[in-house]
């Protein structure tokens, strides 16, 4: 986040000609987002009950105060917390002296050392008896009303950009960055106590064994893949990997034209393929056409009523497809945002992530590995923060062709490391047919689960049509490797 985002400026005069602080806090109050009273009570409360600290350290920073005086002492307070130190009033005032800062609390009427003290007795002596439940509204309010000066912040800096910006996407990437930065940053203490994340565990458990359905993430439609990894799940990040054509790109259109027709809404980028190449390459699949024939228009009339009912199908599904080229994270995670706000979204596909650009905070190029790692971790975060799978496709290395057994495994993922990390679910394509034209497996395609956090990992087989690049559940018996 731009530095102009992070603090108030130093708002308290020091100037002893101007009569008292708090008049002038309280003109700029008039015209800036500030709670002051909540501020005062908050620090008050600290100084009357020093235990009280944790609580406060837990929820705020030093820059969510308005009055630089209060940003200070309570700087100070965490300061000597750290140090092991109680932030009691004499402790505050010396630290805050010895450091050089003691001039911000001097004025006409003290202008001496010992103002700070002075200013630490005036707060208690102006406040009032503060419970647990007041402590978390003044805390809240305080976190609230430094969120809206940002917002006006980002207002004027958004004018400033604006008149300065020399073409409109750039300016709008730009934009949407800040302003979800904006929303996203929190302080507020994501502790929970591990009594009420049992209950709340045990609610799910027991949900689950009432309705006795396996899959509790998004249906994929591929019998033994939903039975391995209970289906997509909600907040995690997801990689599809195979060498050049395994099938990844088709076999993620299937799991994405599946879990549509479950009801979820999905999006799916396409960097690789135009969207006229990717919707004509589901409807091939789903009629059961060969692709070329769409491509040269040498289509027979025994082919129409399969291509319509697929087009109808498709219709209906609450998917869409996006298909720029070179698209960075930070775009599709303003794509994500819009989609879930307007109409909801359950999941994303991404085709493909070495495709996806990103950059440093400074706006400058990123080192490949680096450039990986900043954009698995933006995918995973945007999967939390949305409440949404993703699943992204991913190139291996080409090493792999050096090995006579060329299934797969996790050390074939380009910048592996990365990606191992982030991901929760990694699956890898492989066909054997690619490689041996004679083999026993034709038309069949190994989906190797190479690393589940809160699964099993193994492989599943599924039937593989070349011609129309479709992918399909064996039957029962056929599907194990």
């Amino acid at each position: 986040m731009p530095a102009e985002f992070v603090t108030d400026p130093d708002t308290t005069p020091t100037d002893q000609s101007l009569p008292t602080t708090r008049a002038v806090l309280d003109d700029l109050s008039k015209e800036l987002p500030v709670a002051l009273y909540a501020e005062e009570q908050i620090i008050s409360a600290v100084l009357l009950h020093p235990e009280k600290i944790h609580t406060v350290m837990g929820q705020l920073e030093p820059f969510h105060f308005f009055d630089r005086r209060y940003r200070i002492v309570y700087a100070t307070m965490c300061e000597l917390v750290e140090d092991r130190v109680e932030p009691d009033a004499i402790a505050i005032a010396t630290r805050i002296d010895d450091s050089g800062k003691g001039a911000t609390f001097r004025t006409s009427e003290f202008p001496s050392s010992g103002a700070t003290l002075i200013f630490l007795s005036d707060t208690l002596d102006a406040s009032t008896f503060v419970s647990a439940s007041q402590l978390e509204y003044c805390l809240q309010l305080v976190r609230r009303k430094y969120e809206l000066r940002q917002a006006a912040r980002f207002g004027r800096e958004l004018a400033k950009q604006a008149k300065a910006a020399v073409d409109g996407e750039s300016f709008w990437d730009w934009a949407g960055q800040q302003f979800y930065a904006l929303r996203g940053e929190s302080t507020e203490d994501q502790t929970h106590s591990l009594k009420g994340e049992v209950a709340d565990a045990f609610k799910r458990i027991q949900q689950r064994y009432e309705s006795q359905e396996p899959i509790t993430g998004i249906p994929t439609q591929f019998t033994e893949l939903d039975r391995m990894t209970t289906g997509l799940h909600k907040k995690e990040l997801g990689i599809l990997a195979g060498r050049p054509s395994m099938g990844k790109t088709s076999l993620a259109f299937g799991i994405g034209t599946n879990a549509s027709e479950s009801g979820a809404r999905g999006i799916i980028f396409s960097s690789e393929e135009s969207k006229e190449a990717a919707t004509e390459k589901m409807l091939a699949a789903r009629a059961k056409v060969d692709n070329q024939r769409l491509r040269t228009g040498q289509i027979k009339a025994a082919h129409i009523p399969a291509l319509t009912q697929a087009a109808t199908e498709l219709a209906r599904l609450p998917l869409e497809i996006n298909d720029e080229g070179g698209i960075s994270v930070s775009r599709i995670a303003s794509v994500c945002r819009r989609v879930k706000a307007e109409s909801g979204l359950d999941f994303i596909i991404i085709d493909y992530l070495q495709r996806i650009t990103a950059t440093g905070p400074d706006g400058k190029q990123l080192r490949r590995e680096e450039e990986v790692h900043t954009i698995a971790k933006s995918l995973k975060n945007l999967a939390k923060e949305l409440d949404i799978h993703v699943l992204a496709l991913a190139q291996l290395n080409r090493d792999l062709e050096k090995r006579a057994d060329k299934r797969p495994i996790m050390s074939d993922l380009r910048e592996s490391g990365a990606i191992e990390q982030e991901a929760d679910l990694i699956m890898f394509v492989f066909r054997d047919e690619y490689y041996h034209e004679h083999t026993e497996d034709a038309g069949i395609a190994e989906v190797i689960i190479g690393k589940q956090r809160r699964g099993p990992l193994g492989k599943v087989r599924l039937r593989f049509t070349p011609h129309c690049t479709r992918f399909d559940n064996l039957p029962p018996g056929e599907n194990y490797c």
